[in-house]
């Protein structure tokens, strides 16, 4: 069951999250970068990571993204959002 958030992880903390799956030290700055450079929503995305490790983050842990539920744009260019998020609560921001 999938119940680590690995977006919440510092590279400390994903770098032992990965040792204690066996993987090697670099594995945590590749899917650092996937995550918070690249910004991919899913496993199934990190192309230089083999399906085993990607099935086991998988399982081990998921990706939480909000999703742009709605925008506004006002007169003076200011832009408000609405972020959906995987539980269903919303967020605005602005």
């Amino acid at each position: 069951m999938a119940t680590l958030d690995i977006l919440a992880m510092n590279p400390e903390e994903l770098q032992s999250f990965l040792k204690d799956l066996g993987e090697p030290p670099f594995r945590a700055v590749q899917i650092f970068d996937w995550l918070h450079v690249k910004r991919v929503p899913d496993f199934d995305s990190m192309s230089n990571l083999s399906k085993e490790l990607r099935s086991n983050l998988a399982e081990r842990s998921y990706i939480v993204c909000a999703r742009e539920a709605d925008r506004w744009v006002s007169s003076d260019g200011t832009v408000k959002f609405l972020f959906a998020l995987a539980d269903g609560s919303c967020v605005e921001t602005v």
